[in-house]
């Protein structure tokens, strides 16, 4: 169906790169967020998978300015809820 996407596979290295960056990033933030907050027992593991799916679908969508975003907004979340 597109034949130049057989060889021009390098072009998509830095998106790729950006949503493994984004998958990343928002695991790390889930897991951060679910330990500082955890008060109770752990909920069903349906949600974190569906989660996980979607962010996967979104970061495929999304142009790389606003992965870049996201990606952003996750670490210094992090930071700031870390001190």
């Amino acid at each position: 169906i597109f034949p130049h996407m057989a060889t021009d596979v390098y072009l998509y290295l830095p998106s790729l790169f950006l949503v493994i960056l984004y998958i990343l990033s928002t695991v790390l933030f889930q897991k951060q967020v679910q330990r500082v907050y955890s008060q109770g027992p752990q909920q069903g593991g349906f949600n974190t998978n569906f989660l996980l799916e979607l962010i996967i679908v979104i970061g495929f969508i999304f142009p790389a300015g606003v992965l870049l975003y996201f990606i952003t907004s996750n670490l210094i979340t992090m930071a700031q809820q870390a001190v």
